[in-house]
């Protein structure tokens, strides 16, 4: 096999060789078109920017005999680059507007410059930017000389089974100041301008490849920043930090949210250096030691600190003792709380703005109650932090609207917040003792303060021990469940569970013995996927039946 590498091909002579069917695609090997619009229009926007094309791939071979010899181009990779070339030399799009369309993923400083193709088709192109569009040189390697037809088909294979880059890989290559904010926080190997934060290096490690470190950096970094900014939650997807990242392309790593965030990062590593053989913590508790010390440093008097290591080994002791009670199903009520109320949410959508709220907030009430911090201002009064968490806890809801049977918004400027048990008779100022209203609603008689704690604790408590959903999930849930490396698959069908090669089942627990061959705990064995879920995510049985949903 010969590979010849031609750096004078232009897009144009790749358009002519399209438009002839000299270019080909063989369908034996190649994948079918998977280009959407969005991704040609980018692809051609970065061809007019003069960003440079990665090479193209192309087999060239001869058929046929004598005179009636055609010659061909097969593709082995570039289709669906020469595709989007193609249609849009055809008139079939026209490109995005970088001001007004939100399709558009390039940086702030992209829209900054001229954008004459904006809106366009390759038609209502000027006669230079069509002449710069099909005169644009690309490389070509061209391969003859091919004994064996096995070759072609292990080059295409090398260049597809490479390993791809992870979605933070592709985010450290992005131009702006918070990629170089977070490659200095999480660190790169191999480079010395970014050895990267202790705290990421060690004291929360992810486990995994390099980037992942980087990734919950960037994760952490976005919490924190956007909590600085609405007091509220945020999802930390994959898609919301590639927003992120572009929204926050100019921001001055030397202002001083940035350096408050390193502050608060360099606080933890102190704290938790304090003990070398502690294993580096998870990235739910790094979230939430990140988000607690913020708290504490705007309110609380120094001296928490001393204390911080200590209560954070009692609430970690007591989450994985709760997990380990659901899994005998041997449940006190302690391990009730710490299970339903944070490590549940460890595992289910925890990427998501709902899941990490409701799992930070019990972290900070058990937190506090273990600290005890003093505040710097010593009234009764709430912090304006705990004022806001609560706020968002009761979702802008009117705590007493809500027990008369109506669910009022409260605007933050009319809130209050109200100690459920009274402060005058040893209520603390916590989270877990407040409770938003109105300010016209905010219980004054001692009638109405005493029937709004029964109703407070009533509710609690029935969210605590709600009604469990019961066998079977909804007709047509997908089932799964993993043992010693193998995947065994099932669905619900008729109220019954029926297992591939394991027969029909009226409880997953019994299902769960018949594959693994001894006692089983179904609930925990089995992963669910229910019928519409467009997420493609499996969740625990489990965690189905707590969710109540």
């Amino acid at each position: 096999m010969n590979i010849d590498i031609e750096t004078k091909w232009t897009i144009e002579q790749l358009i002519d060789h399209k438009k002839d069917d000299i270019l080909k695609v063989n369908h034996e090997y190649q994948r079918a078109p998977i280009w959407n619009r969005n991704q040609e229009q980018m692809f051609i926007d970065s061809v007019l920017r003069d960003y440079r094309i990665p090479a193209f791939y192309l087999h060239h071979e001869q058929r046929g005999a004598g005179e009636f010899r055609a010659v061909r181009l097969n593709i082995i990779d570039g289709q669906q680059r020469i595709n989007a070339l193609y249609s849009y030399y055809e008139g079939a799009y026209a490109l995005l507007d970088p001001e007004e369309d939100p399709k558009f993923k390039f940086p702030n400083f992209a829209r900054e410059k001229e954008c004459l193709w904006a809106n366009k088709r390759f038609k209502d192109l000027n006669g230079d930017l069509q002449a710069k569009f099909l005169n644009q040189q690309v490389v070509v390697y061209l391969i003859t000389d091919v004994a064996d037809e096995n070759q072609i088909r292990d080059l295409f294979i090398r260049l597809q089974g490479g390993t791809p880059l992870s979605p933070q890989d592709k985010r450290d290559s992005w131009p702006g100041n918070f990629t170089n904010y977070i490659l200095e926080l999480g660190g790169k190997h191999g480079v010395d301008k970014y050895p990267g934060h202790r705290f990421f290096n060690k004291t929360a490690r992810p486990a995994g490849i390099e980037s992942n470190r980087r990734k919950l950096a960037a994760q952490i970094a976005m919490l924190y920043l956007n909590k600085r900014e609405t007091q509220g939650f945020c999802d930390i997807k994959s898609t919301n930090l590639d927003g992120f990242y572009h929204k926050n392309i100019g921001i001055d790593p030397a202002s001083d949210e940035p350096k408050r965030f390193e502050k608060i990062l360099q606080i933890l590593v102190d704290t938790f250096d304090q003990s070398p053989k502690m294993p580096a913590i998870k990235g739910h508790y790094a979230i939430g030691l990140v988000l607690l010390v913020d708290k504490l440093l705007d309110d609380y008097v120094q001296g928490w600190e001393n204390e911080l290591l200590t209560a954070f080994r009692q609430f970690q002791e007591k989450v994985v003792a709760a997990a380990k009670a659901m899994k005998a199903e041997n449940l006190e009520e302690e391990d009730k709380e710490y299970y339903h109320s944070y490590a549940i949410w460890t595992s289910n959508k925890s990427d998501a703005a709902d899941t990490i709220q409701k799992r930070h907030y019990f972290f900070i009430e058990k937190m506090m109650e273990s600290l005890e911090p003093t505040p710097k201002d010593p009234q009764r009064n709430f912090t304006p932090s705990d004022k806001w968490d609560i706020y968002n806890r009761d979702k802008g809801i009117c705590q007493v609207c809500k027990m008369n049977g109506r669910e009022v918004k409260v605007a933050f400027s009319d809130a209050e917040i109200h100690h459920v048990r009274e402060h005058q008779h040893g209520g603390r100022s916590v989270m877990s003792n407040g409770a938003l209203v109105h300010k016209k609603c905010h219980p004054r008689k001692q009638q109405d303060v005493e029937k709004f704690l029964q109703w407070w604790e009533s509710k609690n408590q029935q969210l605590l021990s709600a009604t469990h959903l019961k066998f079977p999930p909804p007709e047509g849930t997908e089932c799964r469940l993993i043992h010693r490396g193998e995947t065994y698959y099932g669905k619900i069908a008729q109220g019954k569970l029926v297992v591939d090669g394991y027969g029909t089942h009226g409880a997953f627990s019994p299902a769960a013995v018949a594959i693994i061959g001894s006692s089983a705990n179904g609930w925990i064995s089995w992963e669910l996927k229910l019928p519409g879920d467009d997420d493609d995510e499996w969740v625990l049985a489990d965690t189905w039946r707590k969710s109540g949903a």
